[in-house]
């Protein structure tokens, strides 16, 4: 983020001591006018998706292999009857992740507005997934669209801070047929987001230094990455 003077670490620049419960975000960019909150997810969620396993094949009966990948999980509950708790029960576990870092963002983003004066400041989100390769970046689209537009009350947003949530996912690879190596970049905005342009060039400007930092080159894509493979050895779970 400080490559280049591109932002300002909060940390090194904000009041030593902030009033009672006031949070910080972590970088200013583009002359204060962006905030931004930088999350990672440190740990998967292969103890709930074993849970799951395990419930499943003690309603439904053994699966007639050893070991399956979480694709393999998902294309069994979708043989399941309809009605059945696992489908929701499963895209929750994988999904949760992004609703507990929007929640604590938004606190973060506010607070900082506050401290530093500056109401009109955009917030981000950018969430660095390196160690989670069981939560695919098709799931932050669907996830992330709909927690931007949750409602408290008609018209009330449940988390109104963040405009931009951009997500890194270096734990998966985007299938290509040549040597080049394709890490997916996904970014949603809020509807507050979708009509500010700062918001728009700020996110094409983070995404091409992010290529240039790693010596990369960018690609659009129309549409949200739903087909990756992951950059290790994809997680199996035992069946028996």
């Amino acid at each position: 983020m400080a490559e280049g003077g591109f932002a300002e670490s909060i940390d090194a620049i904000a009041p030593g001591n902030l009033p009672p419960g006031r949070r910080r975000a972590d970088y200013l960019a583009f002359d204060r006018s962006v905030i931004i909150e930088q999350k990672s997810f440190a740990r998967d969620v292969e103890h709930k998706v074993r849970e799951v396993l395990s419930d499943l094949t003690q309603q439904y009966g053994p699966i007639d292999r050893e070991h399956v990948t979480i694709r393999d999980i998902i294309g069994v509950i979708g043989t399941l009857p309809p009605g059945n708790p696992f489908k929701p029960r499963l895209r929750s576990i994988l999904t949760q992740k992004f609703d507990d870092v929007l929640a604590k963002a938004d606190k973060q983003t506010r607070d900082t507005r506050s401290t530093f004066s500056i109401p009109a400041a955009i917030g981000v989100v950018v969430v660095l997934n390196e160690h989670a390769p069981l939560i695919e970046p098709d799931y932050f689209w669907d996830k992330t669209w709909d927690v931007l537009r949750r409602e408290t009350a008609p018209g009330v947003l449940r988390y109104p801070q963040n405009q931009v949530i951009i997500l890194i996912s270096e734990a998966h690879r985007v299938p290509s047929s040549d040597d080049n190596e394709q890490i997916p970049v996904e970014t949603a905005f809020s509807d507050a987001g979708l009509q500010n342009p700062g918001a728009k060039a700020f996110a094409e400007d983070f995404h091409k230094r992010w290529a240039t930092f790693n010596g990369a080159g960018t690609m659009e894509w129309p549409n949200p990455i739903r087909e990756v493979t992951t950059r290790d050895a994809a997680p199996v779970f035992k069946t028996g």
